[in-house]
C-alpha cells in the first residue's frame, strides 16, 4: 500500500519522491525494501507512478547501513537446573503425552495420530489429549513464531497434524461435551484479497481451542457482523495488507453498534499497515501484530 495516496492520473514526479521517501524512513527503519506490485481493485494502475517508487526505493537501499551490534550473551544452566528445570515441565503434562506433543511440533502428522490413537486406548479422554498435549504443543509453536525459532513450513506442518488429530478426537469431544474454547469469525477485509496472514491466524487459533468461521478475503463488514450474530461469536478477527481497505474495518465496529452486538463481541484487528493507534481510532477492542499473538490474545479475550 505504499502508492496509494499518490497512486492517481494527476500526482506528479515533485509529489511522489517526497512522498515515497518519508514513507520508506516510517514504514521501514534500518530495513530493507524489495518492490513488487499488487493491484488489488482495478482502475488503480497508473504507469507513471510505478518506475518513480522504484528509484525511489532503490535509492534507499543503496543508501543504507546497518550498525553492527554484538548479539547478548545467553545464560546458560547448570545441568543440575537444566534436569530440576525439566521434570517440572513433565510433571505438568499429562503422563503419557509427552512424546504426542513433541511429534506434533515437528508436524509429524502420522506419529501425531498414532500416538493419539494409543492414548485414547491407554483411557486418556480426548478432552485431556486436546488440552494436555495439543494445545500446548501449539501455544509452543505460537511462541517459537513470535521469537524467530520457527517458520511458516513448521506452522503448516504442524497445523496438518493438528487437524488430523483433532478429525480423530472429534466426534469423542462431542460426545463428552467438552466445553469449547469460545467461537471467532475471522476474515480479510473487502477490498483486499490477502490470506496468508489471515490463514496462519486461524491455524493458531483453532490451535488454541477456539473454534473458527473462516469468511475467507474481501468480507465485507456486513457479513462479519451477521456472522457474528448467526453464530454466537465472542470475537471478530479482521484483516487487511491493503492500506486502501483499511477503512473497512471502522465499518465493522460502527456496524456491531449499530446491530447492537458491540457489548457481546470483542473486535480484533492486523496486518502489516495496522497499528495501535489505528486500532484506537476506530474503537477496537486489540491489534496484535503477529499470528501468535492474536491466537494468545483472543483466548484471553473470551476469558474476560
Amino acid at each position: 500500500g505504499i502508492g496509494a495516496a499518490i497512486d492517481r492520473p494527476d500526482s506528479t514526479e515533485e509529489e511522489i519522491r517526497p512522498y515515497v521517501r518519508q514513507a520508506l524512513e516510517e514504514y521501514c527503519p534500518g530495513g530493507h525494501f524489495i518492490p513488487s506490485i499488487t493491484y488489488g481493485m482495478n482502475g488503480t494502475i497508473y504507469k507513471h507512478v510505478d518506475p518513480i517508487i522504484d528509484s525511489e526505493i532503490i535509492a534507499y537501499n543503496s543508501n543504507l547501513h546497518l550498525p553492527k551490534a554484538a548479539a547478548a550473551p545467553v545464560r546458560r544452566r547448570s545441568a543440575a537446573r537444566a534436569a530440576k528445570v525439566s521434570s517440572a515441565a513433565v510433571s505438568e503434562t499429562p503422563k503419557g503425552l509427552e512424546a504426542l506433543t513433541e511429534a506434533l511440533c515437528k508436524g509429524q502428522k502420522k506419529k501425531v495420530v498414532q500416538l493419539c490413537q494409543e492414548a485414547l486406548d491407554a483411557g486418556i479422554s480426548a478432552q485431556d489429549i486436546l488440552t494436555g498435549a495439543l494445545v500446548p504443543g501449539m501455544t509452543r509453536l505460537g511462541d517459537d513464531f513470535t521469537n524467530g525459532k520457527v517458520f511458516v513450513p513448521e506452522l503448516l506442518m504442524a497445523a496438518r497434524s493438528m487437524n488430523a488429530a483433532t478429525e480423530l478426537l472429534k466426534p469423542l469431544l462431542v460426545s463428552a461435551e467438552s466445553k469449547s474454547g469460545g467461537k471467532a469469525c475471522l476474515g480479510t477485509v473487502k477490498g483486499d484479497l490477502h490470506d496468508i496472514g489471515k490463514n496462519l491466524v486461524r491455524i493458531m487459533m483453532e490451535g488454541s481451542g477456539i473454534e473458527v468461521v473462516d469468511l475467507g478475503v474481501d468480507v465485507t463488514a456486513e457479513k462479519f457482523v451477521q456472522t457474528a450474530k448467526e453464530e454466537g461469536c465472542n470475537i471478530i478477527a479482521c484483516s487487511s495488507l491493503l492500506t486502501t481497505a483499511m477503512h473497512e474495518m471502522g465499518r465493522i465496529v460502527e456496524l456491531a453498534k449499530e446491530e447492537g452486538i458491540r457489548d457481546q463481541v470483542k473486535i480484533l484487528v492486523g496486518g502489516a499497515p495496522i497499528t495501535q493507534e489505528f486500532c484506537d481510532e476506530i474503537g477496537a477492542d486489540a491489534y496484535t501484530f503477529d499470528a501468535a499473538q492474536a491466537a494468545r490474545l483472543a483466548v484471553e479475550l473470551i476469558k474476560g
